[in-house]
């Protein structure tokens, strides 16, 4: 403060030597140079009063940045994480004879075990403008909308304990196992939080809602009680699919490397709705046996819980 009121002084000094030269000499009277003199203090104290409250803020509050203007982006990602207990049921009928019974119908139901998962896939994004957080002013939010699919890679889902409880035997239990890949589809609500003293940094989260399809391949239905060893009751066609509706939520963070790059890892929950599948009977030489009719399998929702990470390009 007190070397800007030395400045001051120093700025005033050529008026006044200036002021004494020209009365000397005969130039000017007092009065004429008492009214310059006023008008030019003022201009000098105007300009540098507005030096000094410029030099003032740029000291408390740092350098003005511009927001960038690409706000539009494309990623890919990869990750994995697992897929929790789903429960599962095997509907049919058993085609035998009348001196044995007749038709033996099948409603088998159980639990399929847990199962590490892999995924790898894509985004399309657009930000729109931040706003400022009531009583949060370091604080934006900057809303987005993003496109974004991925791939579920194959894992086998597998029930052991599918008990059909029936007076005709003791014991009537299952083994499916389902080959199961998954392409999801969704369309996000993006929200990003960003901080004044951080802003390479972007925390955010989103969630969205879409559509699934689910394929199986390879699928078998084995009779563990009383066994049958080498039976597939879904010989016939061992392959089906379904669509879900599917929803997610998530939350990551990101970083920007530099001004059009950025990394970033979430984690994401994901949600299928109930599906359906039908597979093949079975078919076998008279004596083998029975015929069956088709098989009807039913997967109670899917929940998912996933770790990924990736990188974006913005424009």
């Amino acid at each position: 403060m007190l070397s800007r009121v030395y400045t001051l002084r120093y700025m005033f000094k050529p008026i006044y030597y200036l002021n004494d030269r020209a009365m000397r000499i005969g130039l000017a009277r007092p009065t004429q140079l008492n009214d310059r003199n006023i008008a030019m203090k003022k201009r000098i104290f105007g300009l540098s009063s507005m030096l000094f409250v410029a030099s003032g803020y740029a000291g408390t509050m740092g350098p003005i940045m511009e927001e960038p203007t690409h706000d539009s982006y494309l990623g890919v990602f990869g990750g994995g994480g697992t897929l929790s207990k789903t429960s599962l049921t095997q509907l049919g009928s058993a085609y035998f004879p009348d001196t044995a019974g007749g038709p033996l119908g099948v409603n088998a139901s159980g639990h399929s075990n847990s199962q590490s998962e892999a995924i790898v896939g894509g985004q399309a994004g657009h930000y729109f403008s931040s706003v400022t957080l009531p009583r949060l002013t370091q604080w934006s939010l900057q809303p987005g909308t993003e496109l974004e699919g991925y791939y579920i890679g194959q894992n086998s889902l597998t029930a052991s304990d599918l008990n059909n409880p029936t007076p005709r035997v003791p014991e009537h239990d299952f083994l499916v196992n389902l080959p199961m890949s998954a392409g999801v589809g969704l369309i996000n609500a993006v929200a990003s939080f960003n901080h004044a003293g951080f802003v390479r940094w972007h925390p955010y989260v989103a969630g969205g809602i879409g559509a699934a399809v689910l394929s199986v391949s390879h699928a078998t239905s084995t009779q563990l009680s009383p066994a049958e060893p080498g039976i597939n009751h879904f010989n016939a066609n061992t392959s089906a699919s379904a669509t879900a509706f599917a929803s997610q939520a998530k939350a990551g963070l990101s970083f920007d490397w530099t001004s059009h790059w950025s990394i970033f890892g979430e984690y994401r929950y994901l949600y299928l709705a109930p599906t359906d599948y039908v597979f093949g009977s079975a078919v076998y030489a008279v004596g083998v046996h029975p015929e069956t009719s088709s098989w009807n399998v039913k997967l109670s929702s899917q929940s998912y819980n996933l770790g990924v990470a990736g990188i974006r390009y913005t424009f």
